[in-house]
């Protein structure tokens, strides 16, 4: 088995690597913030190869893995069986596109294409799944290096959050909301955000996994229209141990007060981060509950067996 996917998140990327197979990815793709594959954060993989859409014509594939549009379309002209995995909502798209395009139109018009090509799709939850329209999408749940992700301590009395691009997802991380949060509490931001001072990409996965081990809280929020009420990063907090603090939402992984706490009064969330900044051993009680969460829902098993799932449905559509 010999898989060809696209360099538009290395993390996700990493993760599919770790299904075992001999894998190429198409790097120095324009559009992203970095031309080549960052390895600050994830390392190159043993079983990986970073090659050029060029070459990848080339070659042949046993199945594509695209996470956009825009790899299907790059790669349209490669005869071999596709996967389009949706990692962003219809809504978030169209927002970050800054298009002003109808979603019904996207919707008809992403169909008509998979239909066509015999694509597969695959989406990260129900909630992206269902903004595109796609009743039959196979759901392969995020998944997290439990065993990496822990050996959480608190000890530094201040929030975090990992994210990059923050101004230009703006709304759907609800970073207004946010600010109000975090405006008088001690908090750090880990990330590509060139626009943001004094805010950095961790140097590579063990200093973002110190991130996750030191720092007391992690705090994620999000519009439910435009995103989930997790994330990856998040999903590795929660793994680590970390307590989690979140704006009120249908996707939220947060059960208030046993694994972190939830509220849609930002005033109110500031609270109880002022709680688990005065009580360590709360929050290390709460971290606990959320790394057994992640270990139960995202394990690595789940998402194998759904990624196995969906290279043999894709296989056998195209033969």
């Amino acid at each position: 088995m010999k898989i060809l996917t696209l360099n538009s998140h290395e993390a996700y990327v990493c993760l599919l690597t770790k299904l075992g197979y001999p894998i190429d990815i198409v790097d120095y793709l324009p559009g992203r913030y970095t031309k080549k594959w960052d390895e600050r954060i994830r390392p190159i993989p043993e079983n990986a190869e970073l090659i050029t859409l060029e070459e990848a014509n080339k070659r042949k594939y046993d199945v594509i893995i695209a996470h956009s549009i825009t790899d299907l379309l790059d790669v349209k002209n490669i005869e071999a069986p596709k996967i389009l995995k949706i990692d962003v909502s219809l809504t978030g798209y169209i927002h970050q596109q800054g298009s002003t395009v109808k979603p019904q139109d996207v919707i008809s018009a992403l169909k008509i294409y998979i239909d066509k090509f015999k694509i597969i799709p695959v989406s990260t939850s129900e909630m992206k799944a269902k903004t595109w329209g796609l009743e039959d999408c196979i759901i392969v749940p995020l998944t997290v290096d439990t065993d990496f992700f822990s050996g959480y301590t608190g000890e530094i009395s201040a929030g975090l959050r990992i994210a990059n691009q923050i101004a230009q997802k703006s709304l759907i991380y609800d970073i207004g909301f946010f600010i109000k949060v975090i405006e008088k509490l001690p908090f750090k931001i880990v990330g590509y955000n060139p626009e943001l001072p004094d805010v950095e990409p961790a140097r590579d996965i063990n200093e973002l996994r110190e991130q996750y081990q030191k720092h007391r809280f992690y705090l994620h929020t999000a519009r439910y229209d435009y995103e989930d009420g997790f994330n990856l990063a998040s999903l590795e907090a929660m793994s680590t141990g970390m307590p989690i603090l979140t704006n009120q939402h249908p996707s939220s992984p947060v059960i208030n007060g046993i694994n972190g706490f939830s509220s849609n009064d930002p005033h109110e969330l500031t609270q109880y981060a002022l709680e688990l900044l005065n009580d360590r051993n709360l929050a290390i009680r709460l971290g606990k509950n959320a790394r057994e969460y992640v270990i139960e829902n995202h394990n690595f098993q789940k998402f194998k067996e759904g990624w196995e799932h969906a290279i043999y449905t894709a296989i056998m559509k195209f033969s």
